[in-house]
């Protein structure tokens, strides 16, 4: 019997060990990660930025008729303001309530 609980005491103070040295992450890691969330979050706003300024470059390009057409049709689709088609054609549908 002592022999039993010799063994399950030696048992749970090694899980207990072991979860607590587990669980800690270091200071170091954490603050590895903040920056890589950092510099991503920098990147994506550097794509953001780049695609605008890509696109108005593109409006700059065309000529003032072609320039009209566009702002036309983009304040024409615009006003509608459905989702597309194949969005309503692929849509899961919700089950009926009885």
């Amino acid at each position: 019997m002592k022999l039993i609980l010799r063994r399950l005491s030696l048992f749970f103070v090694f899980i207990v060990i072991g979860s607590a040295t587990m669980v800690a992450q270091p200071r170091a890691v954490k603050k590895a990660e903040r920056k890589q969330e950092r510099i991503e979050r920098k990147e994506e706003r550097a794509a953001n930025r780049a695609i605008r300024k890509g696109k108005k470059r593109h409006l700059e390009i065309q000529s003032d008729d072609v320039r009209k057409r566009i702002k036309k049709n983009k304040k024409m689709s615009s006003r509608y303001g459905r989702e597309p088609f194949y969005k309503r054609w692929f849509k899961r549908k919700k089950p009926k309530r009885r």
